[in-house]
């Protein structure tokens, strides 16, 4: 038989921290619009009028696998597409020294463009939590600017009320 625990913890307003079976996360936001942060990744919860959508910005996916399996990782995979063959006598020199290097050199510009790419989806994900996060703020700031006018008019009105008819 499977069992769970799940406990939700409000540190401040607009921020819990979660414990669960899965492990330790944080959720940050107020009714109806939350962000959640654990090591399965960052996910956005939206809900209105009884209706929620969640949609994972970003976090740890399930490691690729490989389309070569007879291959170990850090060999470089056969070609598929268009192959270009250099002059015969750059390959036909002592020991292949023509061809080692430019192997070497395409491994070094595949670690280049990988980390870039790292870089690149990293920077983009930060870029979609602070977008997200802005729109929680100003959602937060108009709730409030329309919390206190409704105050106001209701006080407004309890006054008018209470004044006696002449």
């Amino acid at each position: 038989m499977a069992w769970s625990y799940r406990k939700r913890i409000k540190v401040i307003p607009g921020v819990h921290l979660n414990f669960s079976k899965r492990g330790i996360s944080t959720t940050i936001g107020v009714k109806g619009a939350s962000i959640n942060f654990s090591k399965s990744g960052t996910t956005v919860n939206t809900n209105v009028l009884g209706f929620s959508t969640r949609h994972k910005l970003a976090g740890s996916r399930p490691n690729p696998v490989s389309p070569y399996p007879g291959l170990p990782e850090n060999q470089p995979y056969p070609l598929e597409e268009n192959i270009f063959s250099a002059d015969i006598h750059e390959i036909t020199s002592q020991n292949m020294q023509g061809i080692k290097e430019a192997i070497i050199l395409a491994q070094q510009q595949k670690k280049d463009l990988t980390s870039d790419l790292k870089k690149i989806t990293r920077t983009l994900s930060i870029t979609k939590t602070k977008k997200i996060l802005s729109y929680l703020f100003l959602y937060g700031l108009i709730k409030k600017k329309f919390q206190k006018i409704l105050i106001r008019t209701s006080k407004c009105s309890r006054k008018q009320l209470s004044k006696p008819k002449k």
